[in-house]
């Protein structure tokens, strides 16, 4: 008999959760020599997301370093994978580095293959942002000779000996102000604040409602200022998106709820004035780093990722008490987060609408801090010597 719809939905979390047991019993990584050879870069390259640009840049710096790079784009994951052979076969030995979360890893192997890892480093580059990462995570270790983590917050969360490999630094801004306004149609003359999230990714973490709350502190309804919220993905979340949209209902306030070229994102923060991140959490912070690679003055919550790029030097963190997680996407709970101080943020900005020498003060310690902590020389040196030696160096 045809089983029901509803309770094939229910039973199979379950099955799927025991097919991917069976799976990571089978993946489980064996001391085994390691043969030179290429890099492969393993990510979901064709998607709109923190995970997808990791995946990219990696690829771009392993490129820079002069390394045989290989991007392998994992496309749409799908369980399924555990199930069939994979449809393209690679060659063992050399390094790669997987850009897929403990929750999508095994399905991520058995995608590109078990027999691509053969007297290869296997690597997982992996993000948490909460302090302490679940149990699942911990256990998945075994899967990857080695977990790289973008931050030393992020490595903390995942267990001792988590390579901090950070992002490397982003590739320059190539729009001024000026153009990247024109390129967007954004007015030339407004004091333009920039917040950006993904629905995916948890309204409540990325905290754009305490951005709004700073910046209507901060200039009310003046018209000579204005704030963006981007987001995407807001179709998942019908509700909280109904609720931002009303609770942004001001002349001064534009949501742009779409999934946009990553040019028009990096022009996007390029036009900003400042760019505003009131974040309960982060692991690493990318945004933040492309804002301060562009000369972009930054406001953020002085916890989580990117105090490694930040702390003590930038004047721009916001400090923050830590609260019990409350998360209405139930993508987080348990634990704690920050609760950035609101007031703060708001004199924060109305400082640097009007203090000039300040704005320069933050564009220039910004560029520096990313030269000298994301820049070339230091990915380099985070790399280890297992990873040069499985290329060739």
């Amino acid at each position: 008999m045809p089983v029901p719809y509803g309770l094939r939905r229910a039973v199979a979390p379950t099955v799927w959760g025991a097919i991917e047991r069976l799976a990571e019993q089978r993946l489980r990584r064996t001391d085994q020599e390691i043969v030179a050879g290429p890099v492969h870069v393993a990510g979901l390259f064709s998607e709109s997301h923190g995970i997808a640009a990791s995946a990219i840049r990696c690829a771009e710096a392993m490129e820079e370093l002069g390394l045989d790079t290989r991007r392998v784009d994992l496309g749409k994951l799908s369980h399924l994978a555990l199930l069939e052979r994979p449809s393209k076969l690679y060659p063992g030995g050399g390094a790669w580095i997987v850009h897929a979360n403990a929750p999508e890893f095994v399905t991520a192997l058995a995608t590109i293959g078990a027999r691509a890892f053969t007297q290869a480093l296997l690597v997982g580059y992996w993000a948490w942002e909460l302090p302490n990462a679940p149990p699942l995570w911990r256990r998945r270790r075994a899967l990857a000779d080695e977990i790289w983590a973008p931050s030393s917050y992020t490595a903390s969360a995942l267990g001792d000996g988590v390579r901090v490999v950070a992002h490397p630094a982003p590739a320059p801004s190539p729009f001024t102000r000026t153009q990247a306004r024109e390129r967007l149609g954004l007015p030339s003359d407004r004091f333009t604040a920039v917040t950006l999230f993904d629905f995916r990714s948890s309204l409540a973490r990325k905290n754009p409602l305490g951005a709004l709350d700073a910046f209507r502190r901060a200039f009310g309804d003046d018209e000579g200022a204005l704030l963006i919220i981007k987001c995407q993905h807001g179709d998942i979340a019908p509700s909280l998106k109904r609720t931002l949209l009303q609770k942004t209902a001001f002349p001064n306030v534009r949501v742009i709820d779409e999934i946009w070229p990553s040019q028009d994102a990096r022009a996007l923060i390029s036009a900003a004035d400042v760019v505003l991140s009131l974040h309960r959490a982060e692991g690493f912070g990318l945004t933040l780093a492309e804002a301060m690679t562009a000369g972009t003055p930054v406001i953020a919550t002085a916890w989580s990722g990117n105090l490694d790029f930040m702390a003590p030097d930038y004047e721009g963190l916001i400090n923050a008490a830590l609260i019990q997680v409350s998360d209405p996407q139930s993508i987080y709970s348990g634990q704690h987060w920050a609760d950035p101080d609101i007031e703060v943020a708001a004199r924060s900005l109305m400082r640097l609408r009007s203090d000039f020498a300040w704005r320069r003060v933050l564009e220039q310690t910004g560029r520096r801090l990313i030269a000298e902590r994301l820049g070339s020389e230091s990915y380099a040196d985070s790399l280890g010597p297992a990873f040069w030696r499985a290329v060739g160096r």
